[in-house]
């Protein structure tokens, strides 16, 4: 059995791949696929599974997921499976899976899960209006960010259109990876396996920087949930977002006939321009030597490059084998924005797979909200709060 929490497309190309898998391997191996929808769902399940004693042998799931069931999962360490010269990867192999997304899954000395279709926390920039505003590079520093928001905010007050007043500079966004990509900008750090403490030089350099700037009127709060409009009318040189966004994004351009070139950058701080991943893990559960070799033999099959390929195209994620790249000319030709994000991979960091981190991106979103719409915040005693909040969360959660 292989839980999965994808719908729609991602249901569908994970069934083909189950039955292909089933009908061409030659150990008899049959793959039965449950699909939840939704993490939530799946931990549900897994959850009474475990109880039942008849956990499945694979699942697909972000590790930081697993604060939330009720009972104890152990995924079983891949290693020696990863580097078995008979069922594992070669060196070749090996060399072309990106180390950002396999760090994602070492916890000290134990791969406690393959990478499968690895997701990246963005900025989406229009480059048109950038260079009509003067700029010829996307910002890569704290100060050219806000420098070019400001003039995006300037641009739309001097035109003749009201409506767009207060408008141009990039949109606050709460989300806790957001969060998390400008704390790594200011020179935060973590481990794969641990929480971020954001009660740090980093943390309040981090949120002193997207205060003062939302205070002096650069970043705005937009009052509809999505932000394709606000970027297809330059009513947003900036916002945050994810890779599977830019379908979206293609389409409202074309609506709106805007031809604007556009693309997507990392987040730049005082430190360095990161973009953070974040993947579901392929776990084995604990089982028979078959029935754990037969999970990491489809886990493996999973990640093969032209199977990446079609995930790649199918959830517009990144590719896990490198090599995927040269599957894809045509894809890359229609959404070049993609290819951006390709490269970016060689400054991205992942996401903390530690069940602490389930925790903590809450509480940092929390403090957030608290953060933006008050005078007179005392940021260090916010922060103070989130790590002990946290800690004392960790404390009470089984």
């Amino acid at each position: 059995q292989f839980f999965h929490a994808f719908g729609g497309p991602g249901f569908e190309v994970l069934a083909e791949f189950a039955q292909e898998f089933s009908l061409s391997n030659p150990y008899g191996i049959r793959v039965d696929v449950q699909a939840y929808g939704s993490e939530d769902l799946l931990l549900s399940a897994l959850d009474t599974e475990i109880e039942n004693g008849t956990q499945p042998k694979l699942i697909a799931l972000h590790p930081y997921e697993l604060v939330s069931l009720t009972q104890a999962y152990q995924p079983v360490d891949l290693t020696p499976y990863f580097e078995s010269p008979t069922w594992g990867f070669s060196m070749d192999d090996q060399t072309d899976i990106s180390t950002v997304f396999l760090d994602q899954f070492r916890v000290g000395d134990r791969l406690i899960a393959l990478p499968f279709a690895p997701q990246a926390t963005v900025l989406f920039y229009n480059r048109s209006w950038a260079a009509e505003l003067g700029f010829s590079e996307a910002p890569d520093d704290e100060i050219s960010f806000r420098e070019q928001s400001s003039q995006a905010i300037e641009a739309n007050l001097a035109d003749l259109n009201e409506e767009n007043d207060g408008l141009g500079g990039w949109i606050i966004n709460h989300d806790p990876q957001v969060l998390l990509s400008w704390f790594g900008a200011f020179g935060g750090e973590w481990g794969e396996d641990s929480t971020p403490e954001f009660n740090s030089d980093a943390g309040l350099e981090t949120f002193q920087y997207l205060k003062s700037v939302y205070d002096e009127g650069y970043f705005w709060i937009s009052r509809q949930p999505e932000p394709y409009l606000y970027f297809a009318d330059r009513n947003a040189l900036m916002y945050s977002g994810r890779l599977d966004q830019i379908p979206d994004q293609q389409g409202w351009m074309t609506l709106e006939n805007n031809s604007d070139e556009w693309g997507v950058i990392g987040y730049p701080g005082s430190e360095r321009v990161i973009t953070l991943v974040d993947s579901p893990g392929l776990m084995v559960s604990a089982g028979t030597p078959e029935e754990q070799m037969a999970a990491w033999l489809f886990a493996k099959f999973l990640i093969e490059p032209e199977n990446q390929a079609e995930i790649v195209q199918t959830l517009f994620t990144l590719p896990v084998r490198l090599s995927t790249i040269d599957l894809l000319p045509a894809f890359i030709d229609q959404y070049p924005q993609w290819m951006d994000a390709f490269n970016l991979i060689k400054i991205s960091k992942p996401v903390p797979t530690a069940e602490e981190w389930g925790i903590a991106q809450w509480v940092l979103q929390d403090a957030s909200y608290r953060v933006f719409p008050y005078e007179d915040v005392n940021l260090a005693e916010i922060l103070e709060q989130v790590d002990a909040t946290v800690e004392d969360l960790e404390r009470i959660t089984p």
